[in-house]
């Protein structure tokens, strides 16, 4: 059995990417026009997706879990830090749970929080971290799997709206959300490669890869998270898809893409 690396060197990981992009940060326009350079160094076609369900509800008042999947066709992955938020009044995330691929491999090491957003420009209003690895102690014999060979939850979102909301027709989506380049990544096994996202989907099918070369981002890690020259630098092998909540009552109406929300 492969050993995994102390969760010290997972957090190491993470700090040299962010280190490494305040370092050699560069004016946005300056990061567009280097973007085929960089890309074509770190760039491979997705082999992890990671998908926030999108479902309906015709009860204004709702408390449900929500499985975030993942299907992966290559590789394994020994760690993942994740970020999502939501920007509506109406609706909240309670808790983070662990998912079926750190329960039944036995990940032993596992943390969510909400993240305080009230002085932080440009952030949703409720955003949470979850941070999972397999294992925390090189010397530990414990069996553990990275995968399950089929798709399985990551993560499971309580969500929950509030008693006295007054909802209409509407969608609440459910994001992944970048802060900085260790957010939304995922750990190789060996623990010295960071995977980024190749692709990020908004819940109605919209591509947002190409949108924000800025954090904090709906779109994924900048191109200056990727420093090609370096040992081991971070892959763009995950494709991020967002998800939410559905207020419907009039099932003949379409639905609003994420900008018109946002704007509201």
């Amino acid at each position: 059995m492969i050993r995994m690396r102390p969760f010290s060197l997972y957090l190491t990981l993470l700090t040299s990417v962010c280190l490494s992009y305040t370092a050699h940060s560069e004016p946005a326009v300056e990061m567009r026009a280097g973007r085929d350079t960089l890309v074509s160094v770190t760039q491979r076609s997705a082999r992890h997706t990671v998908t926030i369900p999108l479902v309906t509800t015709s009860d204004m008042a709702i408390h449900d879990t929500l499985d975030v999947m993942l299907t992966s066709t290559g590789g394994s992955i020994a760690a993942f830090k994740l970020k999502l938020g939501l920007e509506s009044p109406f609706l909240d995330i309670d808790t983070i749970l662990r998912g079926e691929l750190c329960d039944s491999c036995h990940w032993q090491f596992f943390n969510s929080r909400s993240i305080n957003t009230a002085n932080k420009p440009n952030s949703p209003l409720a955003l949470w971290q979850a941070v999972a690895i397999a294992r925390s102690n090189p010397v530990d014999t414990t069996p553990v799997c990275y995968g399950l060979s089929r798709t399985a939850s990551i993560l499971r979102v309580v969500v929950s709206t509030s008693p006295l909301a007054q909802i209409k027709d509407t969608v609440v989506p459910i994001f992944f959300f970048w802060e900085d380049c260790s957010d939304n990544t995922f750990s190789n096994v060996s623990g010295d490669t960071l995977m980024l996202a190749a692709r990020v989907i908004d819940f109605n099918g919209r591509d947002l890869q190409s949108e924000n070369n800025v954090f904090p981002s709906h779109s994924g890690g900048v191109e200056q998270c990727i420093k090609p020259g370096r040992k081991n630098p971070p892959l763009r092998e995950i494709e991020f898809r967002s998800g939410g909540v559905i207020f419907k009552l009039d099932v003949g109406q379409p639905l609003p893409d994420s900008s018109s929300l946002q704007n509201k």
